[in-house]
């Protein structure tokens, strides 16, 4: 069965659907009960403090997303792109490592505006980002939210998403494939990154363009849930963020990797739509 990395009350035939709109969510909502990452442990949110979770109400979890700067979030197209039309999430939550803590504790902000990476189709076919500017900035002075960096086309010439290199992904989705465990704390967990040669040799099917990025270990994976959230590796100590979680042929299937959107791919893309074309300028602490 063909895992799509959000709930099942948002169908997932998309198409791109115009560029940026100020349309309200229609579909249910998914409660933070129904969602965890396959195979990982708990998480601290100061550990992680890029991640967020998009809501359609406060604790109301259906997809993450990572902190670009204190105005922008990058998330998964798939997440606002219901039957071709474009939805923008109620809110945006940071800050906290509980779903169930998010509204007492966490940085809640709604959704100014959504903007969509142009030519998205399905998830299979990549180009599976999307932008989110949030109507008030967030704080990112304290330890619990802080902004990625971006991987870089140079980067990835110097093999930081080279086969083999440990990634790490983290989020609130499904613990299991078939989604019998739902734990309310943020999950974590390691997996290695694959080529895309060997992503097609698993998924023959499809077609994995050079912007998909492939993953996959034993018993691990992200999973429903976990779309739109970051995989980080490591550059000289410093987590960047590589990829968005994507989509899957199930959850840790031994035959098949989860994929991501390859973020060096639409690192201009980013520029030019969050900081006029100029260079990214987040740190960590």
């Amino acid at each position: 069965m063909r895992r799509w990395a959000i709930a099942s009350t948002i169908s997932l035939l998309a198409g791109c659907g115009p560029e940026a709109v100020e349309q309200t969510r229609e579909q249910e909502t998914v409660l933070a009960s129904d969602q965890e990452i396959v195979g990982g442990t708990d998480a601290t949110i100061a550990a992680s403090p890029w991640q967020v979770s998009l809501q359609d109400s406060p604790g109301s979890h259906f997809c993450g997303g990572s902190v670009l700067n204190e105005n922008w979030i990058l998330t998964a197209q798939h997440c606002v792109n219901e039957n071709g039309t474009i939805i923008k999430p109620e809110w945006v939550a940071a800050g906290i490592t509980t779903l169930n803590g998010m509204s007492s504790s966490g940085q809640i902000r709604s959704v100014a505006e959504v903007i969509v990476y142009p030519g998205y189709v399905d998830v299979n076919q990549g180009k599976d980002v999307a932008l989110l500017r949030l109507s008030a900035p967030l704080d990112l002075s304290g330890a619990n939210v802080k902004a990625i960096p971006l991987a870089t086309a140079a980067d990835e010439a110097a093999g930081i998403t080279n086969a083999g290199v440990v990634a790490r992904v983290t989020g609130w989705g499904a613990l299991t494939g078939s989604g019998n465990a739902f734990p309310d704390t943020l999950q974590t967990v390691d997996v290695s990154l694959l080529s895309n040669s060997s992503a097609q040799s698993a998924y023959a099917g499809d077609t994995i363009g050079s912007d998909q990025l492939a993953a996959a270990s034993p018993g691990k994976d992200s999973c429903q849930g976990d779309s739109g959230g970051p995989l980080t590796v490591l550059k000289n100590g410093t987590r960047v963020l590589v990829g968005v979680v994507s989509w899957g042929e199930g959850c840790a299937d031994s035959h098949y990797p989860g994929m991501y959107a390859r973020v060096a791919s639409f690192e201009s893309w980013i520029a030019s739509k969050i900081n006029d074309g100029g260079p990214l300028t987040a740190t960590l602490p």
